[in-house]
């Protein structure tokens, strides 16, 4: 195989090396159709924030940069949110909703968890 075809594959793979295999034999085959195993999937149930947003994302098939340039925040904010090891602070709710086209954010049952749902 030539070399510059090597690495245009290369040039556009998208994660870690250990996927590459799969990845070039699709490739090689003329597929596009590659994907991280188990990463690309949506959640089954949306309980945070983080999981509508995933949701989102891959529904709209946006990248996580893009989806953090829309918000205002770094990649790492997103990837952090969707995995549910950080929530979004309150100032990023507005940019949120605006992504999602929705609130995320059940409605209060009462007024007690009005002021519960005010200091998240």
């Amino acid at each position: 195989m030539p070399v510059g075809r090597i690495s245009r594959l290369l040039g556009s793979f998208p994660g870690p090396l250990e996927y590459l295999q799969g990845y070039l034999e699709l490739r090689l085959e003329g597929r596009s159709d590659w994907q991280f195993p188990g990463r690309t999937r949506a959640p089954e149930k949306l309980e945070t924030v983080g999981d509508h947003l995933r949701c989102r994302r891959l529904a709209r098939k946006l990248i996580q940069r893009q989806v953090a340039e829309q918000i205002g925040v770094d990649k790492t904010s997103i990837h952090n949110w969707e995995t549910n090891l950080s929530k979004p602070s309150i100032e990023y709710m507005p940019a949120i909703i605006k992504f999602l086209g929705y609130d995320p954010m059940p409605p209060p049952k009462g007024w007690a968890d009005s002021l519960v749902q005010v200091e998240h």
